[in-house]
């Protein structure tokens, strides 16, 4: 029988547009897709909680870390977390990548899920490509299947794109739809994404599941309802696949 992990991962927005409706609304759309391991970017911690205690209750097994005075990450499991692991941006100390060793059930040797929020100026594509190259590094020590998520900043066919076409390493969303636009930064359906756009700034694919050693089954972009005019979960869509082993 074969074996299907399922992982969203969304950018939740740090800022404070009706944060309660917004969390409610991404609690309840977890409830629905059910993902065994979740992954969140621009996660807020005050007094010791973080903004994402609330989701998924049954997932136990979490973390939550980022660098002072940057943007704290989040990634949540069904499974036990053996270790966590940092990989620190040599060119932006505010910003990092969060993983987790987790021992997934099925699977001879553990998971290795990352998950990071690069750099987001649009002319920053030299820096963002070093950061996932380091990306790239800590997964190499790691014996066993890797998926590198969250928000990138970068869209299709931007520069920093080829370092994710490293070999092993697969794109699923773009793998399995190599049509479809995918945009998680969606400046047309998202009036908040359109408010917080930069001079300039197109709609686009943002947000990622990458994958190494391991393939896709399914993926699609989630958490795209609007609660109400103008406002959305988050002003990132978020992205769910379903995975397998190879």
């Amino acid at each position: 029988m074969e074996l299907l992990i399922t992982l969203v991962t969304l950018n939740v927005y740090q800022g404070f547009t009706e944060p309660a409706a917004r969390y409610a609304a991404i609690g309840a759309e977890l409830e629905v897709l059910a993902p065994d391991i979740a992954t969140f970017q621009e996660v807020a911690v005050r007094g010791g909680k973080s903004s994402v205690d609330g989701v998924l209750p049954g997932h136990v097994h979490r973390v939550v870390r980022g660098t002072p005075g940057g943007y704290q990450q989040a990634i949540l499991s069904r499974w036990p977390i053996v270790r966590v692991v940092e990989v620190p941006f040599r060119n932006n100390r505010r910003r990092m990548g969060l993983g987790a060793v987790i021992e997934v059930p099925g699977f001879q040797k553990p998971w290795l899920v990352l998950t990071t929020h690069l750099d987001f100026q649009l002319e920053h594509h030299k820096q963002r490509a070093a950061q996932l190259e380091e990306l790239l590094a800590a997964a190499a020590t790691h014996d066993g299947p890797v998926v590198l998520t969250g928000d990138l900043n970068f869209g299709d066919g931007e520069s920093e794109e080829s370092v994710l076409r490293a070999p092993g390493w697969v794109d699923v969303f773009r793998d399995l739809h190599p049509k479809l636009p995918g945009f998680t930064w969606d400046r047309e359906r998202n009036p908040m994404a359109k408010a917080g756009s930069l001079a300039g700034e197109p709609s686009r694919r943002l947000d990622r599941v990458v994958v190494r050693g391991l393939r896709g089954r399914t993926a699609r972009v989630v958490m795209n309802t609007a609660i109400k005019p103008r406002l959305f979960p988050s002003d990132h869509f978020g992205v769910l696949a379903t995975l397998t082993g190879q």
